[in-house]
């Protein structure tokens, strides 16, 4: 594993995160490693909607048909 070294913590926050540590039972380096690794595996809207927009298995329509179904419908709507 690698170490990882993070400078100018503001005193506050190192007091709540030992704080956080010590009711949870667990060293501060144990909190922070899940902090960390839990963090790593959230992904970003950007890679979540690029998955999306690759996985068109089981999908008929694309983006531009249902937008032209919605003009259709509206203008039925509106006649």
């Amino acid at each position: 594993m690698t170490n990882v070294q993070v400078r100018d913590v503001p005193e506050a926050v190192l007091d709540a995160l030992k704080q956080r540590a010590a009711t949870q039972g667990i060293s501060l380096q144990r909190l922070l490693r899940a902090v960390l690794v839990a963090e790593a595996s959230v992904s970003t809207n950007s890679a979540v909607l690029a998955d999306a927009a690759n996985d068109t298995e089981g999908f008929a329509a694309k983006a531009g048909d249902a937008a032209a179904e919605l003009a259709r419908q509206r203008a039925d709507r509106d006649t």
